[in-house]
């Protein structure tokens, strides 16, 4: 309705992107074209306005815990929960990621979606968070119960050697699979993550022992700090005076 209030946003969003003391760019391309493209993003940045202001302040991010039913005209739900994760070079987040990859197809499969009917489900552990997820899930109660009981399924260790075993080449697969030419020096760029921290990476990966991975089971999946949201039609399943509900629905 105002124009002139978006204008301004607009102004303020490119006096801080489009500022030429604070800009980096990556380039991808031939060996060729490197000093041609170099030279017109360089004679670009030089063009744009310099300043040292930085972006305004404001209050320290504190996390905390939500539960949010966002209600949608759907017949089954999608869910998911987050709590805290570690960075890249933490000796733990190797673990972390084994874990990850076994609960997700040792105990999130079977019991959500052999049992449970969901269309499938799973942990990942990345960019520093641990992420529970399930989707076209008919029964909100039975995974978040079973979420909620994923540390007492890896600190039990009843995986075998075997399934480790399994879960660490397919870790290293990933690691390994081929990279497309658009991505090369995306992990550096973006993460700051060099080729030698992929390369501590890989040796904890290999190192990580049964005792390791029962042990992290308190310290990292059975934390107070978490947070849920889920997508559905009947908010009546699971909700309490702690949830929050969003209504999407037409």
């Amino acid at each position: 309705k105002n124009i002139d209030d978006i204008v301004e946003k607009f102004e303020l969003i490119a006096f801080f992107l489009l500022n030429s003391n604070k800009m980096k760019c990556a380039v991808n391309t031939s060996q060729d074209h490197v000093v041609g493209i170099t030279d017109q993003i360089s004679r670009f940045i030089c063009l744009l306005p310099a300043s040292t202001s930085e972006l305004p302040s404001s209050k320290k991010f504190l996390p905390k815990s939500i539960k949010k039913f966002i209600k949608m005209p759907f017949d089954v739900n999608y869910i998911g929960k987050a709590l805290p994760g570690l960075c890249y070079n933490h000796p733990d987040h190797p673990t972390l990621v084994i874990a990850a990859q076994l609960i997700s197809l040792k105990y999130l499969h079977p019991e959500i979606r052999e049992k449970g009917g969901a269309y499938g489900a799973g942990l990942v552990h990345e960019e520093q968070t641990l992420r529970f997820f399930s989707y076209r899930d008919p029964n909100i109660r039975n995974t978040m119960d079973v979420f909620q009981k994923t540390h007492e399924w890896i600190a039990s260790g009843i995986f075998t050697n075997e399934e480790l075993e399994e879960a660490k080449v397919k870790i290293i697969g990933k690691l390994d699979a081929p990279i497309s030419p658009s991505d090369y020096g995306n992990n550096m760029f973006l993460a700051s993550i060099t080729h030698k921290m992929v390369q501590t990476f890989r040796d904890r990966i290999f190192e990580t022992t049964r005792e390791q991975l029962t042990s992290i089971s308190d310290k990292y999946l059975n934390g107070c700090l978490s947070s849920v949201v889920v997508i559905g039609a009947d908010p009546s399943q699971i909700i309490d005076e702690n949830w929050e509900v969003q209504d999407l629905s037409i």
